[in-house]
């Protein structure tokens, strides 16, 4: 936290500089080090390790730079990559340090140069230019946004495409067939369980399960063509009845909570007075699963469970969610990251690679949470967890691994 903070404060400095008179100078944010504010805070610095970061002056942006420095055991095999991403997420640095990981152990010798293009449209043929100027073997997406940009401005450009941490591209029209491929140069991968398997799990945990309250942002496009609708339409066909907790937009997101989830609430306990047979699903809106949206969701949830698309919204707090179900974001990196090697490698073209989605699913589970609130977690849940805090709200699995705490949760 401290370093996070520090890096800000480093930032804001770097943008403002020596603003006298108590005048607060104009700011291009596309200009400045946007990466020194949040980007480098949240990366993995052990994914980072034989990695030169620097930075590229665009000159509509600033980009960061990576150089791979090869061990004395590596024989080089450079290859330029370059990224773009849209937006702040802190999901975005999980996903792109697989990314270094990855290539630093099989291409070493690489750079990779990672661009935001701001969600501006008029900012995607100039990263094109980028990589043609500077001869990319591959260009990286990270986020759905991206991933539509690259399809819009990208397709048939000659460069190899990796797509990483966007929703499902056939829900949002960017692809037609999972299992032949784009039959473009951008092979896609996904972060979205399919509607199906999701149920599935969700009555693994109650198998009673008649009620879901669905927490999500109105006006998130790809969460809501990707994870509302279709979630819409599988509780309709297995009897579940949903209702809606639809925030109006990031900035509504405490007050819209605060506004909607009381009465909706209210309206679960009609039909299921101890909610036993209910539970609050909060989708993968980062301002709704991240604090303080979701805090405010796990307090007036109360005693009933409160669910994610994201196993990042297990943090083993009290303000945190119970179970995450979904694709942890440093999973979705290296499946992507494993996709970029097969290109890279010449074993696959990014024209006839399927869909990439990881079955199953990453499943991350509070018991600090469970005691909390009264409930109880099934095995099987338990036993497929990639995730595990325990009853103190330490984590005590990662990625699969446990240690002694983990083996005493299970008795």
């Amino acid at each position: 936290m401290k370093k996070r903070f520090l890096q800000s404060l480093t930032c804001l400095m770097l943008i403002f500089g020596a603003a006298q008179g108590g005048e607060t100078p104009a700011v291009d944010k596309q200009k400045a080090p946007w990466f020194v504010a949040w980007f480098d805070a949240d990366l993995d610095q052990d994914a980072a390790v034989g990695w030169e970061q620097g930075q590229m002056d665009l000159g509509w942006s600033l980009a960061r730079t990576y150089q791979h420095k090869p061990s004395a055991r590596q024989k080089p095999n450079p290859k330029t990559i370059v990224a773009m991403l849209p937006k702040e997420s802190v999901s975005y640095p999980k996903a792109f340090g697989q990314l270094l990981r990855y290539i630093g152990n099989n291409f070493a010798g690489s750079r990779i140069i990672l661009c935001n293009f701001f969600k501006k449209d008029e900012n995607c043929p100039k990263i094109l230019d980028l990589a043609k100027q500077q001869h990319a073997n591959l260009i990286f997406t990270i986020g759905s946004e991206s991933a539509t940009a690259a399809a819009q401005f990208y397709t048939g450009c000659g460069i190899p495409i990796v797509t990483c941490n966007n929703k499902d591209p056939v829900i949002l029209g960017l692809l037609k067939d999972t299992k032949r491929g784009s039959g473009t140069n951008i092979a896609y991968t996904t972060v979205n369980m399919t509607p199906e398997d999701l149920v599935l799990w969700l009555f693994k945990f109650r198998p009673a399960l008649k009620q879901v309250a669905l927490v999500y942002d109105k006006q998130h496009k790809e969460v809501n063509a990707a994870e509302v609708n279709p979630l819409r339409e599988m509780f309709k066909q297995r009897g579940i009845t949903m209702f809606d907790v639809g925030t109006e937009g990031p900035k509504d997101a405490v007050e819209g909570i605060n506004r909607l989830l009381p009465t909706v609430l209210a309206e679960m306990k009609k039909n299921d007075p101890e909610t036993a047979n209910s539970v609050f699903l909060v989708t993968s809106c980062t301002s709704l699963w991240e604090q303080p949206g979701l805090g405010e969701i796990a307090k007036l949830a109360g005693t009933t469970p409160v669910l994610s698309t994201i196993t990042d919204a297990v943090s083993g707090g009290a303000d945190g969610a119970l179970i995450g179900i979904g694709l942890d974001r440093a999973t979705a990196g290296h499946l992507a990251a494993v996709y970029v090697g097969r290109i890279l490698s010449g074993k696959e073209k990014p024209e006839t690679m399927p869909l990439g989605r990881v079955s199953p699913p990453d499943i991350a589970i509070s018991f600090m949470k469970a005691r909390q609130i009264g409930t109880a977690i099934p095995f099987e849940l338990f036993e497929n967890a990639s995730f595990v805090y325990d009853y103190s709200g330490q984590r005590v699995q990662q990625y699969g691994t446990k240690n002694e705490s983990s083996a005493e949760l299970a008795r």
